[in-house]
């Protein structure tokens, strides 16, 4: 298996175990993009961030910890590049 894929699977292991969340990956994203491209040296490499996604996150969270069954990405953070 690749690294990312090991990562991914991490993640959600620590997801399941409670380490970590969807809804703290997703804030920590969003204050590095705020540092990065909107109020630090404006890299401008998010063209777009999705204006619920931290809500969306949560609700993520929130099925997990409800023991919904869930697809193999379920509450896994993405960006997508704009050259794709």
């Amino acid at each position: 298996m690749d690294a990312q894929h090991d990562d991914i699977r991490s993640f959600l292991a620590d997801c399941a175990a409670g380490r970590t969340s969807s809804a703290a990956t997703v804030e920590a994203g969003l204050t590095r993009i705020a540092a990065l491209d909107r109020d630090g040296v404006a890299l401008a490499a998010m063209l777009r961030v999705m204006p619920d996604a931290l809500l969306t996150a949560h609700e993520r969270d929130r099925a997990r910890g409800d023991g919904a069954t869930l697809r193999p990405l379920h509450g896994v953070p993405i960006v997508v590049k704009d050259n794709i």
